[in-house]
């Protein structure tokens, strides 16, 4: 969901609680956290998909090996509060020569 659809939806949710179908006491809370989501959104930055756009082609650049290590477009990314984030990716995992290897016949 883009950045800007994201305030939309602020927006809207602002709006609605401000009329008279929400309870006047669920009210307050509800602004409350609009308020801060808002703070939060704006105090990252940029957009967030621009940023994990940028993190999954950093991701790309760093650690893909064609057949090997491979992430999809929307990977899930972690990113905490060190110099860097986690980026779900898709590993390759070698059967040949093991218990699982598909091209020997099982001895059951």
């Amino acid at each position: 969901m883009s950045y800007r659809r994201k305030l939309e939806l602020l927006r809207q949710i602002e709006d609605e609680a401000s009329h008279e179908s929400v309870p006047t006491w669920a009210e307050e809370p509800i602004l409350a956290a609009v308020r801060e989501l808002r703070t939060i959104i704006d105090q990252a930055g940029s957009e967030p998909d621009d940023r994990a756009a940028r993190i999954l082609a950093l991701a790309n650049e760093q650690h893909a090996e064609d057949g090997k290590i491979e992430f999809d477009q929307g990977a899930e990314i972690s990113e905490g509060n060190d110099n860097g984030a986690y980026v779900g990716a898709w590993v390759w995992v070698d059967f040949a020569d093991t218990d699982l290897d598909k091209g020997q016949e099982d001895d059951d």
